[in-house]
């Protein structure tokens, strides 16, 4: 299914631009305003379904500088806006709601703009408006759905007549939402791979889940199914602090919270997995192109060449001295392989502790 979530409308496609234009200017809140304000209204014109409306009050928007090609962006029930649109300048619409700006003679729901008229060679605001709150209430690129589709060209406007509203189009069902810096996937079933960036260039984690993109996250909770986190290619630390949990660090980056991973995938760079006392995944590691190091509890630090083995579980019989009472239990054990390295059994040693002057081990 669509995972909704952070969605990036894409590259605004060029047509001939207006010469008579004026130069893009930087987008205002005061001029966003009442357009944001249309786009809800138009969205809740198209069902009676009171739910609908719920979810659109929760939505917010903001304005930055997004990178190079991105008109607009949706982070759970976040929008945010280019300044510029991406360079060809906004077509802010102080009548959002007539469209007397556009071809009206036009068949479909696609409106080119009238080429004397001041929508010509600019990003219409309310359809891109229109097109993240679609993402905002779970339709994906792939929804049969004008207003969906990946790219915009300049100069055109897109409505929402394709919904018929005797019957909408339902939103997808338990999609993934991403709220504030959490990218949440409990909701799903699916094994998922989230691919680690830093695609937006602000220093904070990207995350990738197939073709779509989540950014500036903070932490990931992975779906119900089989996970898999794959780190950049840089110099990563893995710190594993609990039974699949804990922070990816990787260098200069915002450290990655992480919960419900199951399987951790190195980068090209060097990657160092720090196994904290109760700290471990219950699927495989995978330290990638790059080489690699372990740090088990504090005491015991690898580094070399590895191979990792989940042999089958082994019967336990526990022992209570005191009451006398005995019980089995399956223990599941992880076996660490290590060739052409180094290995050390001691304290305050470790690649990811800088001063290791107070090293005591061999």
């Amino acid at each position: 299914s669509d995972l909704g979530g952070v969605r990036a409308y894409g590259q605004a496609t060029d047509t001939a631009v207006n010469p008579a234009s004026e130069e893009p200017t930087v987008l205002t809140y005061e001029q966003l305003a009442p357009v944001f304000e249309a786009s809800l209204h138009i969205w809740a014109s198209s069902s009676a379904d009171e739910a609908l409306t719920d979810e659109l009050r929760k939505i917010t928007v903001h304005i930055s500088d997004l990178p190079d090609g991105i008109l607009g962006k949706t982070q759970g029930y976040t929008i945010t806006i280019d300044d510029d649109a991406t360079g060809h300048g906004w077509f802010v619409d102080s009548t959002p709601l007539d469209n007397l700006e556009f071809d009206l003679g036009q068949a479909s729901n696609c409106l080119p703009a009238l080429s004397d008229g001041k929508a010509a060679g600019r990003i219409d605001l309310l359809t891109v408006l229109l097109h993240e709150v679609g993402h905002v209430l779970g339709y994906g690129h792939d929804a049969p759905l004008a207003i969906m589709a990946e790219a915009l060209p300049v100069g055109q406007r897109i409505t929402l007549a394709d919904i018929d509203s005797a019957a909408p189009l339902k939103p997808v069902s338990g999609a993934l939402r991403s709220t504030g810096p959490v990218l949440d996937a409990s909701d799903e079933t699916a094994d998922l791979s989230f691919t680690v960036s830093d695609e937006n260039g602000d220093k904070i984690p990207d995350v990738t889940i197939g073709t779509d993109t989540y950014y500036s996250i903070e932490k990931i909770i992975g779906s119900g199914g089989d996970n898999t986190l794959i780190a950049p290619d840089n110099r990563n630390v893995w710190e594993l602090t609990g039974i699949n949990k804990g922070n990816l660090i990787s260098e200069g980056l915002v450290s990655l919270e992480f919960e419900g991973i199951q399987n951790l995938t190195g980068g090209g760079g060097q990657d160092t997995y720090v196994y904290e006392e109760i700290g471990f995944v219950t699927g495989t590691i995978d330290d990638g192109p790059g080489t690699m190091e372990i740090a088990l509890a504090g005491f015991l630090n690898l580094s070399g060449e590895f191979s990792f083995n989940k042999p089958d579980p082994i019967q336990v019989d526990l022992f209570h001295s005191t009451d006398g009472w005995t019980t089995d239990v399956q223990v599941q054990t992880y076996e660490i392989g290590l060739q052409d390295g180094l290995a050390f059994v001691g304290i305050n040693k470790g690649p990811y502790i800088l001063d290791d002057n107070d090293t005591v081990g061999n």
